[in-house]
């Protein structure tokens, strides 16, 4: 009994360490890493500013919720860069998106789809419309800050860098246990992305603003998550994906509980999808990218296993000890959950809600397994 006590005491330690170790391990063992590069990177400057060499690209579907904020921020983008190229991909609208960009009246290329395709295969549409040097991605409802184009001429100027990850800020418009949980989440990838950049290159970029050089954009399924298959590319090709704090963008966060995780499950499924379509190159990388991609993506696409292992494995221990006392455990913990998702109990509703997001993202992991994918997504609201 003592024996098996122990190996199940260790199993809860050893679970719980590794689920927690892309947050809080990972990050500070990036600290120790030699910087690629002097600190700060040395960027020279801009050739031009007219923005003559990028073309930016996203994708849209049934956004009239937030259309207009996407073409005002465009307006003062295409002012501010006159030779700036844009294009639009509708994924087959039905709430009059793509007749509110016609009629906008400013230069934008705007592709139909013919019915939903999904957002890779719409990406893949426009890169291949476009003749400019640089590419740049963002979403339909995110606005970019004004100096981010000449940011990324600005990076560009090093022949090592062949990628750009920006900076996204979250716009909390309803403060809840939800939109916390995941300012906090994003506050500290925003970090991690930056301590990779500066031992060398980050391990994938979010969709939501990003960049590479054209001639690096790769061929894929439609069903792959096309920043990470996209952004990895740049890793693929030897050059250096980089993190930039001057490229900034932001978005409104999601402050509905459900759709935050119904959000994860898709994304994570998608990913682990990717990942697998990937794993040739990714074997192909240096040890150290594969170290970090192995920390900063694959532990924490499987911490739904790692953190139920290390609760059944405590809650085992206990009753090994005390039967009723790992009952009352069981019971203890179940009724906190329930009491902070069902009410605002400030940073524990945040934690609660950031545990089940793990379970989510673990469940959009066994979907990909079963070889489920998803290729179309539905707008936030």
């Amino acid at each position: 009994m003592v024996v098996a006590f122990s190996l199940l005491v260790v199993l809860a330690v050893v679970s719980l360490t590794l689920a927690v170790y892309p947050y809080v391990i990972y990050p500070s063992l990036l600290k120790l890493l030699k910087p690629a590069t002097p600190l700060p990177l040395p960027y020279g400057a801009p050739e031009d500013v007219n923005g003559g060499r990028f073309a930016l690209l996203f994708c849209v579907f049934n956004e009239l919720d937030s259309i207009d904020a996407k073409l005002t921020n465009i307006a003062q983008l295409l002012h501010r860069y006159p030779g700036l190229e844009v294009l639009v991909y509708d994924d087959g609208s039905t709430d009059g998106t793509a007749d509110r960009i016609e009629q906008a009246g400013l230069r934008i290329r705007l592709f139909q789809g013919e019915g939903r395709r999904g957002k890779a295969h719409g990406m893949k549409r426009l890169a291949a419309a476009t003749s400019r040097e640089y590419l740049v991605f963002t979403d339909a409802n995110v606005t970019l800050d004004l100096g981010a184009i000449a940011a990324l001429q600005s990076c560009y100027q090093d022949p090592n860098i062949g990628g750009v990850c920006g900076v996204l800020s979250y716009i909390q418009e309803q403060s809840t246990a939800t939109s916390a949980a995941g300012d906090s989440y994003w506050g500290l990838e925003e970090r991690i992305k930056q301590r990779e950049s500066l031992s060398g290159s980050t391990l994938g970029a979010d969709g939501s603003i990003f960049s590479i050089r054209a001639r690096l954009y790769p061929r894929f399924p439609d069903t792959v998550l096309d920043d990470l298959t996209v952004s990895m590319s740049v890793i693929f090709n030897g050059l250096r994906l980089v993190h930039d704090p001057r490229v900034q963008a932001s978005e409104p966060l999601v402050a509905s509980s459900a759709k935050d995780i119904r959000r994860r499950i898709r994304i994570s499924t998608r990913a682990f999808h990717t990942h697998r379509y990937l794993a040739p190159q990714l074997r192909a990388m240096s040890v150290k990218d594969r170290w970090k991609y192995w920390s900063h993506r694959y532990v924490r696409w499987n911490g739904g296993i790692l953190l139920a292992v290390s609760m059944l494995s405590a809650l085992s221990a206990i009753a090994l000890w005390n039967p009723l006392l790992a009952c009352v455990a069981a019971g203890v913990g179940a009724a906190g959950y329930a009491a902070a998702r069902l009410t605002n109990l400030g940073k524990l509703s945040a934690v609660a809600h950031g545990v089940r997001s793990i379970f989510a993202t673990q469940q959009g992991v066994f979907r990909a397994v079963g070889g489920q994918t998803m290729a179309t997504w539905q707008p936030p609201r």
